[in-house]
């Protein structure tokens, strides 16, 4: 703990002794920031697409394996976050995504954001299932409703009935691959889970359904206390593996333990103070960097005896806050209980409950200094994006309009005011940094995981999960996610007002944002209309894709002359090729998207206008190649070529 820190917490005990009884009782965190909260929070909205509900995990990744790409996790964390913010109708759509999609097999690890298929990784682990049981139940409770209580039970049964048990604790998977995932099992799935259960368990519907919850619950209880916890060293290990134990020491676990058992849970079945766990964690895992404090993912030893640098995880860091706001509560009910009978005991009470809280506003603050400070945007990157777009749709629709279309004067009316809001919104804010959490710049600072490093382009720093990191900024102080509802009394969320166009104005269905406001995004779009027959919103798509990422085309054609001087060459199972072909993503992008036009004004009679097109596409993007669903990649050029200006002379006249 920092000097500073130390000699302002002595003055503050010394304060405590006298005055805290009271204010306690009064207490709240006065970092908290509405304006700020809802540049985040703006920020996480335009990560989700519109097609399929999902979140955006890397956001602006250098690296084309990560792009479009949903972590389940950070499914139900963003979710949580959504419900906090009122939001309850973007919450709705990530859980309509994973109730429709449930088999009785476990969700994967990854979704594709923007087609909904499977991800990068498609292992299925306890862990991002149970979070998605989580936020449908935490959604019930914030609605009062019963919507989604089913698919948690039905998660939590089949974690219970699929997922190897041993010794109480359930395993981290139940198909095996380079991983013998049946022999792992991990704390802090097994945390997941004895919160789960205690929930099901407490809100069952009939006697058979309340023992069987209690079953489990009391065996993971005892896997927790018999085979992960040291109680010499009073430490919680990272887990158990067909090697033994595991005796890594993780943030998570300490944290989790407290915020998902609960910190009676702890004191009670563990014999250890919580309050000596939060002591312990500060002291292994909190390190500073570049005069920001945060914690590392795992302790002082375990960097020492891997070699790696040591990091402030974001994530963690949050997760701490969360704890911190836990105990605080914990304390603050002490301190209520005892106020009239025990006084003195109750003035500690106090004095531990304000000092929960000043640790947590402190790493607020902490987390908040990592706002980019080299580069600065308006909102942020994609808001400016969403902007450059919306202003194209309405340049585009005006062209088209007349006195006799109705339809296409609403159309442009409807992204004028699209514009006018987001000006708005700009002026509001004027130039401001972003959110300060996807975007730091800052090296070692993780926010998912050990190994997961996601570059931005043409940076050795690494980029920071955008998901998880900003939905734990605004979780963190406002609920224990491992509650229903169980906002923390001492933080004040503020009311977020949220912009909708009321759709009584229109004289035709809203013609919705493209399913991700990305090239790749755009292109699924133009795609997906095209071969629905929906041709004016394939012309749409395709024409921004064009107009708005040719310059990066062109770059990129030139890059690729110089590196590869021709197509790439591809066989199936060369993934190494295939990363190669996807590096250059925007001229693969233009190059589909000229075809595609090329190919609506043909078929619409338009000659000259599928010429210029196919012309455009052959003499300056002829590098580029699609890559088809069916499992190759096709080069654009070369369809133009044999598919029409070969065999149609009427083209070139």
């Amino acid at each position: 703990m920092p000097v500073k820190r130390s000699v302002f917490l002595l003055l503050f005990a010394c304060y405590a002794l006298v005055c805290l009884p009271c204010r306690a009782e009064e207490s709240e965190l006065t970092s908290f920031s509405s304006e700020y909260l809802q540049k985040i929070y703006f920020w996480l909205k335009l990560q989700q697409s519109q097609t399929t509900g999902l979140v955006e995990s890397f956001s602006e990744t250098g690296d084309v394996e990560l792009s479009a790409q949903a972590s389940t996790y950070d499914q139900a964390v963003a979710g949580i976050c959504f419900l906090l913010m009122g939001d309850y109708e973007s919450a709705d759509k990530i859980l309509l995504f994973f109730e429709s999609r449930w088999d009785d097999k476990g969700y994967v690890n990854f979704y594709n954001t923007v087609t909904g298929d499977l991800g990068i990784e498609t292992r299925i682990h306890a862990g991002p299932n149970l979070w998605i049981a989580l936020l449908a139940l935490q959604y019930d409770k914030f609605l009062k409703t019963d919507r989604y209580s089913p698919l948690a039970r039905k998660i939590v049964r089949w974690v219970a009935e699929t997922m190897p048990h041993k010794d109480g604790g359930i395993a981290m998977g139940y198909l095996d691959d380079t991983v013998p995932w049946r022999e792992v099992y991990s704390t802090e799935n097994n945390i997941d889970y004895y919160a789960l259960t205690k929930i099901l368990e407490e809100n069952a519907d009939s006697e058979i359904e309340k023992a069987f919850f209690h079953k489990e619950k009391r065996s993971v209880a005892s896997w927790l206390r018999n085979v992960v916890f040291d109680q010499q060293k009073g430490v919680v290990y990272r887990g158990f593996n067909d090697n033994g134990l595991d005796k890594t020491l993780a943030l998570d676990t300490i944290s989790w333990m407290i915020t998902a058992l609960s910190p009676e849970f702890t004191n009670e079945n563990f014999g250890i103070d919580p309050g000596c766990l939060v002591e312990f964690a500060e002291k292994e895992f909190m390190i500073k960097d570049n005069n920001i404090e945060g914690f590392d993912f795992t302790d002082k030893s375990n960097t020492e005896q891997t070699g790696r640098k040591r990091v402030i995880w974001l994530e963690g860091t949050g997760q701490m806050i969360n704890t911190y706001m836990a105990l605080h509560e914990y304390n603050i009910e002490k301190f209520k209980e005892l106020k009239e009978k025990h006084p003195n005991t109750a003035s500690k009470m106090a004095e531990k409950a304000d000092y929960y809280v000043y640790n947590a506003a402190f790493f607020l603050g902490e987390m908040d200094k990592l706002k980019a400070e080299e580069k600065k945007y308006l909102i942020d990157p994609s808001a400016a994006q969403t902007l450059k777009i919306v202003k194209f749709l309405h340049h585009y629709h005006s062209q088209k309009a007349d006195k006799d279309n109705l339809s296409e004067k609403n159309r442009a009316w409807y992204y004028a005011e699209i514009i006018k809001n987001i000006n708005k919104k700009l002026s509001q804010s004027e130039i401001v940094e972003t959110t300060g959490i996807p975007y730091s710049s800052r090296p070692y600072i993780y926010t998912f995981a050990d190994g997961w490093l996601t570059p931005p382009e043409k940076s050795t720093n690494t980029n920071p999960t955008a998901a998880s990191a900003t939905s734990w900024r605004i979780i963190c102080a406002y609920i224990n996610p491992f509650k229903p509802l169980g906002k923390f009394t001492r933080a004040k969320l503020p009311k977020i007002k949220i912009l909708r166009i009321p759709k009584e104005k229109f004289e035709f269905d809203i013609l919705s944002l493209p399913p991700a406001l990305n090239s790749s995004g755009l292109l699924k779009g133009a795609f997906d209309n095209l071969n629905s027959g929906n041709l004016l919103l394939a012309e749409e798509y395709a024409l921004m894709v064009a107009d708005i990422y040719k310059a990066d085309a062109a770059k990129q054609q030139k890059e690729k002359l110089e590196a590869e001087k021709d197509l790439i060459y591809w066989e199936e199972g060369d993934y190494k090729s295939k990363a190669k072909i996807f590096k250059y993503d925007k001229l693969n992008d233009v190059g589909s998207a000229l075809f595609i036009l090329g190919k609506i004004y043909f078929d619409q009679k338009k000659y000259k206008e599928s010429y210029l097109c196919f012309k455009a596409l052959s003499e300056k993007f002829y590098l580029a190649q699609t890559w088809d669903p069916n499992g190759w990649f096709w080069a654009p050029a070369n369809a133009a070529q044999t598919e029409y200006l070969d065999i149609y002379p009427e083209l070139t006249q």
